[in-house]
């Protein structure tokens, strides 16, 4: 979808040689995205505030800069960085909070801002899913979100050294199992709602692509592992992966040759700023109208993610043992829809199971939370578990209660209410 709006303003021009990398990338990052006067701007993970300042002067007196981090030094770095240019800055506020819960922070209210930013590009990596989805709640609707991403070739070292503590029965603190293209986060972007406008690629200076042989990585596993144990002396998985070395060195070596192509692994150094639009209740053409998904959803802990491109057909609440079992309660509620509408989106935590010879189940193997469920012979359905929809996300009208199956099974101390909604003993499949 094409932009309205003018030329992103060119920040280049306050870079100086005193610049370091990560300055002069903020700075290009502001370069990515046109801002105007009167808008308000939530910078999250604003760090020392450098994004906040230069966005301050973009918006000017009539438009406000709200910086959030939990960061001691950097937060204090800000303030300390306001407080000497208090009039040129009167209109930057930070705010010392949690980033991960910005619901409690009442000042930001919802879809107040005009353009959110983040421009800390180790932030995205964990968890993205999740991320979007709660930072969406806070932006007007046509407002934009800028956001800095790892390209995903500057993470072959993460990824092997990832993968290896996996298959230990360890966890490797992030999981960027999902970034495996330029493409991964607009798709991410795009299941929640947004157009993306823009991508753009800022290398880091003097840092031009390299390769490494398969025989490398040997080596890198060796850098890995000494740099982390010197930093984290205490640290149980480094423990062990010293006093374990030949193993997890030969299962890093295979996860290293995984990602060779042609004998050779290319490590790109750089980051990918994405600019992407809230396009929800906005008009839109028919080309957007088909890229927005029905409703998203997924697991508690994001590790499970999918997007409904369908509108589901009915809605069922299950009272079988197994789903009594599996929700701690009288029963499972269900949308039914068709099986090519739902995407899933690649991850090593959604766990498929066959825990009754009736139908297959998939759940996120890291929280637990139950996600679908398929009947056998009847692969064309699917049947997603309502709690799993993010409410946000819906676009189409959710169908009502339409029946209660499997009363046969049904909990004795619950009562079934007068709800109007067909009652079955068993269940009719189509």
């Amino acid at each position: 979808m094409a932009s309205s709006q003018a030329q992103p303003m060119n920040h280049d021009h306050v870079t100086d040689a005193r610049d370091t990398w990560y300055t002069i990338l903020k700075k290009k990052v502001l370069s990515s995205v046109t801002i105007k006067p009167g808008q308000r701007i939530l910078d999250i993970a604003c760090g020392t505030g450098q994004v906040s300042f230069l966005a301050s002067t973009d918006v000017g007196p009539t438009g406000q800069v709200i910086g959030i981090d939990t960061s001691n030094d950097k937060f204090e770095k800000a303030i300390s960085c306001k407080s000497r240019d208090s009039v040129r800055y009167s209109n930057v506020e930070f705010l010392k909070h949690d980033i991960l819960d910005l619901e409690s922070l009442n000042i930001l209210g919802e879809k107040n801002f005009d353009l959110v930013i983040c421009a800390d590009e180790r932030i995205l990596v964990d968890d993205p899913f999740s991320s979007v989805i709660r930072w969406k709640k806070f932006i007007k609707s046509g407002g934009y979100l800028l956001v800095v991403i790892p390209h995903h070739k500057s993470l072959v070292k993460a990824t092997a050294y990832e993968r290896t503590l996996n298959r230990l029965g360890f966890s490797g603190g992030g999981d960027c199992s999902w970034l495996v293209s330029e493409d991964s986060l607009p798709q991410v972007l795009k299941s929640a709602g947004f157009a993306v406008e823009r991508t753009t690629f800022i290398e880091q200076f003097g840092q031009s692509p390299r390769y490494y042989d398969i025989e490398d990585g040997i080596t890198e596993f060796e850098k890995l592992v000494g740099d982390d144990t010197e930093k984290f002396p205490s640290d149980r998985t480094l423990q062990y992966l010293v006093q374990h070395q030949s193993t997890a060195l030969r299962i890093y070596q295979s996860e290293w040759a995984r990602l060779a192509v042609d004998g050779e692994i290319e490590e790109v150094n750089g980051v990918n700023v994405i600019l992407a639009r809230n396009i929800l209740n906005i008009r839109l053409s028919e080309e957007d109208m088909v890229a927005i998904p029905a409703f998203i959803g997924g697991c508690r802990c994001g590790k499970v993610r999918y997007s409904a491109s369908v509108v589901p057909s009915q809605a069922t609440y299950c009272h079988c043992f197994t789903c009594q079992k599996l929700s701690g309660g009288p029963f499972l509620p269900f949308v039914d829809l068709k099986s090519a509408g739902v995407t899933f989106e690649h991850s090593t935590a959604h766990e498929l199971q066959n825990v009754t010879s009736v139908a297959t189940r998939s759940f996120c193997k890291n929280c637990g939370s139950p996600i679908s469920m398929t009947y056998h012979g009847n692969a064309e359905d699917i049947s997603l578990t309502m709690g799993s929809i993010d409410e946000d996300s819906v676009t189409v009208q959710l169908p009502n209660l339409d029946r209660h199956i499997m009363l046969k099974e049904k909990a004795k101390w619950y009562t079934l209410p007068e709800d109007g909604a067909k009652r079955e003993d068993g269940i009719s499949l189509p």
